[in-house]
């Protein structure tokens, strides 16, 4: 016979002993963040890429197949992803590391309300 569950478990803290706890700085978090932020944008330029390729490769065969129609709907669908991925891949270059002090460096952006500009 199952045991009922005890509905006021799930409103317990877990508590996780002191040796298993990480610390991390907003620095650390920030830095952290940021990487997997740059290595995800270039892993999406990576994939439009290789789907480019592939589109092309398809649809040279289908040209090679004597079906010009359905290749040329393959390489037109190629040459979006290029210049889909041209922008991932510039954003990828474009992606900085940021921390705390970086931040407190740079000059502060304007928002309209103090450069007293309406939307």
């Amino acid at each position: 016979m199952p045991r009922e569950r005890d509905t006021n478990s799930r409103r317990q803290p877990v508590t996780v002993p002191l040796p298993y706890r990480a610390w991390f700085t907003a620095d650390a978090l920030l830095e952290e963040m940021m990487k997997v932020t740059g290595e995800l944008i270039w892993q999406v330029t990576r994939g439009l890429q290789e789907t480019g390729m592939l589109l092309q490769h398809m649809g040279q065969h289908f040209l090679d197949a004597g079906k010009r129609v359905d290749a040329e709907k393959f390489f037109a669908k190629a040459r979006d992803l290029s210049v889909k991925s041209s922008r991932y891949q510039q954003e990828s270059l474009d992606h900085e590391a940021l921390s705390s002090e970086k931040l407190e460096q740079e000059d502060p952006i304007d928002s309209p309300q103090e450069s007293g500009t309406a939307d």
